[in-house]
């Protein structure tokens, strides 16, 4: 039986949730459950101009990062078209006196039968609190 539209946006949502929660939780293999494990984070070098590719693995933080983080998220969009998803999820981190605003552009792929992140385009915004 195939998934209804709302299922598969839940089943979305869930993927999505558990990075969040692994991020949140600093349990970085709960995190890493979301990901296909050859996903890739990309960003943009602009002093070196040019595009910076690394997998989820080589990601993986070697230690907790000190002080206290706090976390809002909001996943504020999800598209989808058959089995290809994009989610805009936006992160409000405040850590030691500042505040970061990322905004992720998450793709995607349901791989045998199950919806993994396979890259993420992302900003971050740096504020004064």
């Amino acid at each position: 039986m195939e998934e209804t539209y709302q299922e598969e946006n839940e089943d979305i949502e869930r993927t999505v949730q558990k990075y969040i929660d692994g991020v949140v939780q600093f349990n970085i293999d709960l995190a890493e459950e979301a990901w296909h494990p050859e996903g890739v984070k990309i960003s943009y070098n602009e002093l070196e101009n040019k595009l910076e590719f690394i997998t989820i693995i080589q990601s993986r933080p070697k230690e907790k990062p000190s002080g206290i983080i706090s976390y809002h998220t909001e996943i504020k969009e999800i598209n989808r078209v058959g089995q290809a998803a994009s989610v805009e999820l936006q992160w409000i981190q405040k850590r030691n006196g500042s505040k970061m605003i990322y905004t992720d552009f998450i793709s995607l792929l349901k791989i045998k039968n199950q919806w993994k992140i396979v890259s993420k385009v992302y900003d971050v915004k740096k504020m004064i609190i």
